[in-house]
């Protein structure tokens, strides 16, 4: 097993600082002009193990970033892995204001559909962050990149970033894992316009692996109605491949609603989406 690394006050867009947990590739890289990734935005709940404890998570543990990072390390072993901590937890809701704008005390986006400043930073965030790890960056970045509940916030704020980005060769997604995306806003769960959906596949994005369970699906909120929209744009999609997964309650009567929303994660672990 690869050693976890914790990377501390990455900086991406200057004055922008993300804690992130590095596992590096455990096999040999054969390409030096491509540096595949994997990168995971986490939801609420989760954090730094020892955080956990203290906000009394200890139900969901198992869900730590550091054991994400580990499980991910072994699922896609042949990427480096970055988990990326959000900026702020507040009474165990996660914070991604680096990235985009967001309510405060639960951390609800507010999309800006002209902001390029999500892409900026994350990218910079990885320039940064190889420095640290000593990898030299030849030609591009290929990302892999997994969004578990209110981690997808920063994938639809990117969306609309990479809108205002013209596709370059330093940096290429290749797969999105949108799982139960969720936030406690009234709106924008899933991307609904046709024109930020194809901003990711000109970016290189043709295989869309999503999930979704009944936790998400069934809140009194339109998320089941955006789900359904998104998840119809994308089947229109020329030379885009797309994989759903759906855990309805009724066949896991022995999960809690929030228990059956984490069990998604082990799907992914599990290589079962």
């Amino acid at each position: 097993m690869s050693s976890l690394r914790y990377l501390m006050n990455v900086e991406g867009i200057s004055g922008r600082f993300n804690n992130l947990i590095y596992v590096p590739c455990c096999m040999k890289r054969t390409d030096r002009f491509v540096w595949p990734i994997v990168c995971y935005f986490g939801g609420d709940i989760q954090n730094f193990h020892d955080e956990m404890i203290k906000q009394n998570n200890h139900e969901f543990l198992s869900y730590s970033l550091e054991n994400v990072a580990k499980k991910l390390s072994n699922r896609f072993n042949e990427h480096d892995i970055f988990i990326v901590q959000p900026s702020k937890m507040i009474n165990s809701f996660s914070l991604y204001d680096n990235f985009l704008q967001t309510t405060k005390p639960y951390g609800s986006p507010l999309y800006d559909d002209n902001d390029q400043s999500c892409f900026d930073h994350f990218y910079r965030l990885l320039t940064n962050a190889s420095k640290q790890i000593n990898i030299t960056i030849d030609s591009s970045i290929e990302a892999c990149l997994i969004a578990f509940s209110k981690g997808q916030i920063v994938i639809n704020q990117l969306a609309r970033s990479l809108h205002q980005v013209s596709p370059q060769s330093k940096f290429k997604l290749t797969d999105l894992y949108l799982l139960d995306g969720g936030h406690n806003g009234s709106k924008d769960f899933w991307i609904i316009q046709s024109k930020f959906i194809d901003s990711l596949v000109k970016h290189g994005c043709q295989k869309f692996h999503i999930g979704v369970t009944d936790f998400q699906l069934n809140k009194p909120q339109n998320i089941r109605q955006e789900f359904e929209k998104f998840h119809k744009i994308l089947l229109t999609m020329a030379n885009v491949n797309v994989e759903k997964t759906y855990l309805a309650q009724n066949d896991f009567a022995h999960l809690s609603p929030i228990n059956l929303h984490f069990k998604l994660l082990d799907y992914l672990f599990e290589n079962l989406l």
